[in-house]
């Protein structure tokens, strides 16, 4: 859910739960588990700015299915090219 929102555009706000951080590092904003007060401060922040930045759009396009299949393409080929 949180690559589908990024690479539709959208700013993501998550609780700091475990794992979350070494796959979206500092793409995200991260809200101390629990802290209401804060996600809803952070949600109408967000609201006004409505954009991500450039880093993570450039980090998500790498996340597309295509990119994805074309590396693994390449792969695939060297390993069989080592093979012959």
């Amino acid at each position: 859910v949180i690559g589908e929102a990024l690479a539709a555009g959208l700013p993501v706000i998550t609780y700091d739960l475990s794992g979350l951080k070494s796959v979206w590092k500092d793409h995200v904003r991260y809200i101390k588990k629990g802290n209401t007060q804060l996600f809803a401060k952070e949600i109408i922040q967000q609201l006004k700015k409505s954009t991500i930045s450039k880093k993570t759009k450039q980090f998500i396009e790498k996340l597309d299915w295509t990119v994805i299949a074309d590396k693994e393409l390449e792969i695939l080929k060297q390993v069989q090219d080592e093979q012959l």
